[in-house]
């Protein structure tokens, strides 16, 4: 039993020295392929990627009973979800994702560069045939880079939003949170 065990070992430790001395055959094409795909990777991060400004807000939503934010009360009640009675039973994500919420996002006027305000339109340069096509294409954009997320154990509502521009995407949370 114990000429076994010393032979399994031995066979164990060849196969590891076999295994060490194939990568070290390999040095070269290792390194090589490595040093490709690190400079290929640096290339890609500093020339052609775009960097990505993310901003999120945390919201709680006051319960029927308590007082809620002016801001976001006045925001929803602008949307006509106010009801009859004042009691906040509205979805705050459901404001937050409906369309008309993501109009008044995409036309309003943002401080995006020093001298000139730009809308959502402008600032991302979406060319289309008429004001409503680029419009349209620009609510995609922005709903590709708007998340709304609920924690079910909590009731926090995060809204974060991905833009080109570190100010902006500031901006716009807290325009919706406001």
């Amino acid at each position: 039993m114990i000429e076994q065990e010393s032979i399994s070992t031995k066979e164990k430790s060849q196969d590891i020295l076999e295994v060490i001395s194939f990568i070290w055959s390999k040095r070269k094409i290792i390194s090589i392929i490595t040093s490709i795909i690190t400079l290929m990777s640096i290339i890609y991060a500093f020339l052609l990627a775009t960097p990505m400004f993310k901003s999120a807000i945390t919201l709680y939503p006051a319960g029927q009973n308590q007082d809620f934010n002016a801001g976001l009360k006045l925001m929803v009640a602008q949307f006509g979800i106010s009801g009859v009675n004042s009691s906040n039973n509205y979805n705050i994500p459901d404001v937050v994702k409906s369309r008309m919420m993501k109009k008044k996002i995409v036309n309003k006027k943002w401080n995006i560069n020093k001298y000139k305000r730009n809308n959502l339109i402008e600032f991302w340069e979406i060319d289309g045939d008429n004001a409503e096509m680029c419009q349209e294409k620009a609510i995609k954009k922005l709903e590709n880079l708007l998340t709304v997320r609920v924690n079910d154990e909590t009731g926090l509502i995060t809204i974060e939003i991905l833009t080109e521009k570190p100010t902006l995407s500031a901006d716009i949370v807290n325009f919706i949170g406001n």
